[in-house]
This record gives C-alpha cells, structure tokens and sequence, in this order.
C-alpha cells in the first residue's frame, strides 16, 4: 500500500500519465501543445509528459525505408499481416528518430528514477509519438487495412493501478480497435500490438494478439 501511495504521488509530481478527454488525434495534439506530424515532418516527445519537444524532418531515404516496410510482399493482405507490418514500422521509425531526440537508449515500461531525463519517455510520450508516426504512415497512404484513431487511456491512481495511454488503430475491415502500445519494452523494439478491449483490462499481459 505504501509503494502504491508513493507511485502515486511521484507520477502526480511528474505530471505523467495524466487525465485527458479528446474526440480525433487532431484534438489530442492540440491538448498536448504538439505540432501533428506531416507526411514527412513529426514532433517527437521526451523527457516524460511530452516535457521535450524535438522537431525531426525524415528524409526521402526514411520515407523510403519505412514506406517498403508496410509495402511488403506477403502471401497474406488482411488487417492481421498489417499489424505485423505495422509494429515492423513504428519500431523502425524509433531507431530512425531516437539518435536525433536523444531517446534512443530509452527503457520500456516506468523508469521512476530517470524521470525527466530527455533521452526517457513515458507512456504520454509513447502514446504521442506512436500515434504521429501511424498518422505519418497513414499520410503517406500505406495504410489499407486500418485507420488511426486517437489515443486511449486506462485506469485510475485511486482504484490500485497506474494510469496508462497508447496509440490506436481501427481494423477497418472487422471494425474493431486495436492499441500499438510502444511503452512496455525499449526503444526501437516492436510495440506491443493487442485488442484494445483486452488492454484495457489485462495490465499484466504484454504478448502480442
């Protein structure tokens, strides 16, 4: 009960997973003060609760690179092999951005001690970039099975369990909503991909869907 209560103050000093209400992902940047990502420009957080703010310009070599990662050639084209793909490209785009912003030794899951740092980040900024660079794809036209809906958010300090938001997308093809969830494991590894109605509920399961 004591670890819980100190969580509980820490995150609220850090201002990290914080309550927000958003309709479109056009709304969540505007509440998070963040320029929402081009076809080739983002806004990269860091530093917990987006504290940093780091502009990156992809090149026409990145764009490239991430662009055959979602093209391909598969034996399956569905929803589900374009998942796999899609996890493949947000974990590329990590190694891509992370040198640039400092974020490219970043550590999954809570680093209470490294809050603040500007090479961490936080579930907030996990779930802002992830849900720029699937905006990014999305831009660009390389998305054809999903589309990128706005960040979603579980728990409550006061009922036992942490605060935790992540990227989404919907399965245009079954109609259901899917997280990308960047924050469990280092940069640059594939984000945890999984229904969003299991997310919301299961806090201990990080294995893909």
């Amino acid at each position: 009960m004591l670890r819980i209560g100190i969580c509980f103050l820490a995150l609220l000093a850090l201002a990290g997973c914080e309550s927000m209400n958003w309709k479109t992902p056009g709304d969540y940047f505007a509440h998070m003060r963040v320029s929402p990502p081009t076809e080739k420009k983002l806004s990269v957080c860091h530093g917990y609760g987006c504290k940093y703010r780091t502009a990156v310009t992809l090149s026409r070599k990145d764009l490239k690179d991430i662009g055959r990662v979602l093209k391909a050639k598969s034996k399956q084209d569905n929803a589900k092999a374009e998942r796999k793909r899609i996890a493949d490209a947000v974990a590329l785009i990590e190694r891509k951005v992370g040198p640039v912003v400092g974020s490219d030794k970043d550590l999954g899951q809570l680093q209470l001690k490294m809050a603040g740092h500007r090479g961490q980040q936080d579930c907030v900024d996990e779930a802002t970039n992830t849900t720029s660079y699937l905006l990014l794809m999305q831009e660009n036209g390389l998305l054809k099975h999903h589309k990128v809906k706005k960040p979603s958010g579980r728990g409550f300090f006061l009922d036992g369990r942490w605060q935790h938001f992540s990227a989404v997308v919907e399965d245009t093809d079954a109609h259901t909503d899917w997280v990308v969830d960047s924050w469990p494991r280092d940069n640059g590894k594939l984000p945890v991909v999984m229904p969003l109605k299991t997310w919301m509920s299961d806090y201990d399961n990080y294995a893909d869907s």
